[in-house]
């Protein structure tokens, strides 16, 4: 399996994952966009980056933050660990070289509980 075919198995997984919790979700498979997912739900709007390996460069992460911040959508980075699905908010720009461990929160539900 290709790394472009675990990452995109990963997406519809994430994909999957939120639609079972009453998301409404699309996901964007092309290359040029700030995020992977889109999903809303009782007007909270989620901009998600899925990546296998949990790594965002700074400039993935800056766009993804910046379009969220522009479009007032909640910034996520979906990553696996082990088996499981972990959410990760991002809380603010990631200046290169910069080792601040305060640019994003895990976060500890599902984000599923209303």
């Amino acid at each position: 399996m290709t790394n472009y075919s675990k990452g995109a198995a990963f997406e519809r997984r994430c994909l999957r994952y939120l639609r079972e919790r009453a998301w409404g979700c699309i996901r964007s498979s092309g290359s040029h966009k700030p995020c992977d997912l889109a999903a809303w739900r009782n007007g909270e709007v989620l901009m998600i980056e899925c990546k296998t390996n949990g790594r965002l460069d700074p400039d993935e992460w800056n766009l993804l933050f910046e379009q969220a911040e522009l479009t007032g959508a909640i910034p996520l980075l979906a990553m696996r660990i082990g088996r499981k699905i972990a959410w990760r908010r991002l809380l603010t720009r990631k200046v290169p070289g910069c080792r601040l461990k305060n640019y994003s929160e895990l976060l500890e539900s599902d984000f599923d509980n209303d």
